[in-house]
């Protein structure tokens, strides 16, 4: 029996053996594995588009318009990433930057022009008509465009409406009659809200400001309303009712209008610590930006005044403008080498032909950068233009040696005197210079009577 089980492992061993040296025979796959396979495969293609397309839109929100740029245009079409879905968010990116025109060009294009989703483009392109004064177009944009997504809104377009209205008939009467003809005091929370921003927009205040005794309590526990209410009352010079609004709300506009009333009472570091508090509650506020910029010139505070030059949205700024305050700012805090940068920038922009101001900080520029060629050269031109401070620089450098290097000596010029002007006006009596005698006058006589004799 031992040996009949002794056989039987030696058998399996070769069996096993042999089975290893076969070649490797795979069955075909079932329907069902391979539908499942094609599914993953497809789930996985989905998900890089969904994730393109999240990277994408991050980048558009964060305002880094030039990757979001390069992301679409060298994203592979697919069925769940379009052409017209490249061309939607171009289009967006190029609204978004003030690009008006070229957001209607691509709207326009053969590609969107059978666009399924005409309510996600649309309002683009009736926007994009209103900021370009084409009223015409805008109308025509408008009558497709508000059917496809009057669904969406819930206010029932109320706002955008009133802007296609005033555009077409924009009379006063037309601005007047409207909240006439509506029961603001009525309505539906998310109405009034569109109404009360209107007032503001068209500033029609005292149109709406009677019809706040009806409003009830809801109102005013809301922050949102409490706000728009207290703006509004500002807006028409009731600053006490406003303040009572507004005092305990610490929205981006709230700290605004506090700094304003700082301002009003000549509190002005107050006034900019409540700015500043306005700007982190709102990184982009243009009204915060107004105010702060001048603010920081008033109270020296020059690195303040750059970071806030910084942050005004690009499609805010006017360049020639900018370069001229961060100019300005830059020199103020001693960095004169990126401050002599932007006076480069300006003079290309002008083709030289600077504003007298620019022109007398590029001096300045260049006297702590001791470029004396180009501070020889700037201050001879702007000397013929009759300008008396340039004219006076260029007398001083011809006639003081080593000028510059006198500017930058710590210790006083004039010794212990304190106030040149009352030093040199004082009234100091006129002293009697002495002659000093070399030669006696009898000597001279004396040799005058042998030349003679002789």
């Amino acid at each position: 029996m031992s040996l009949f089980f002794l056989v039987l492992f030696f058998w399996g061993q070769v069996v096993a053996s042999a089975e290893t040296k076969r070649f490797p025979y795979s069955y075909p796959e079932s329907e069902s594995s391979l539908s499942k396979n094609s599914i993953e495969q497809s789930r996985l293609k989905n998900y890089t588009t969904i994730r393109n397309l999240e990277e994408i839109k991050y980048h558009i929100i964060t305002g880094n318009f030039d990757i979001a740029k390069v992301m679409l245009k060298e994203a592979k079409l697919t069925e769940n990433f379009s052409k017209p879905i490249q061309y939607r968010y171009l289009a967006l990116i190029h609204f978004v930057e003030g690009q008006y025109q070229k957001t209607l060009s691509i709207l326009n294009s053969p590609t969107m022009k059978n666009f399924e989703h005409l309510e996600k483009v649309c309002l683009l392109k009736v926007l994009s008509h209103i900021i370009l004064g084409q009223t015409k177009e805008m109308t025509q944009s408008w009558s497709k465009c508000s059917e496809r997504i009057r669904p969406f809104s819930q206010t029932n377009l109320v706002w955008i409406q009133m802007i296609i209205d005033l555009k077409q008939k924009g009379t006063k009467k037309y601005i007047q009659n409207f909240f006439k003809e509506r029961p603001i005091d009525s309505v539906d929370k998310k109405f009034l809200r569109v109404y009360l921003k209107l007032a503001l927009y068209l500033n029609q205040q005292d149109k709406i400001i009677p019809r706040f005794k009806f409003f009830g309590a809801s109102a005013l526990e809301d922050e949102v309303f409490r706000e728009l209410i207290g703006l509004n009352y500002y807006r028409n010079g009731n600053l006490h009712k406003a303040y009572q609004l507004l005092k305990d709300l610490d929205t981006a506009n709230a700290e605004i209008f506090k700094g304003n009333l700082f301002l009003f009472q000549k509190k002005e570091e107050l006034a900019y610590a409540q700015f500043k508090l306005a700007l982190q509650k709102k990184s982009n506020s243009l009204n915060a930006l107004e105010r702060l910029i001048p603010l920081s010139w008033k109270l020296s505070q020059w690195q303040d005044g750059v970071s806030f030059l910084q942050r005004i949205p690009e499609e805010e700024i006017n360049e020639l403008k900018n370069h001229t305050l961060m100019s300005v700012f830059l020199a103020m805090d001693k960095k004169y080498e990126d401050s002599y940068q932007y006076i480069k920038k300006i003079k290309n922009m002008k083709n030289n032909a600077i504003p007298l101001e620019i022109a007398q900080i590029s001096v300045l520029n260049l006297m702590n950068l001791e470029k004396n060629k180009e501070l020889v050269s700037a201050a001879q031109r702007n000397c013929q233009l009759k300008d008396v401070l340039h004219c006076w620089l260029l007398i001083r450098l011809n006639t003081w040696e080593n000028m510059l290097e006198h500017t930058k000596k710590k210790g006083s010029l004039h010794g212990k005197t304190k106030n040149l002007v009352d030093y040199y006006a004082q009234d100091n009596p006129v002293k009697k210079i002495e002659e000093e005698k070399l030669i006696q006058q009898k000597y001279i006589e004396e040799l005058d009577d042998k030349l003679i004799k002789l």
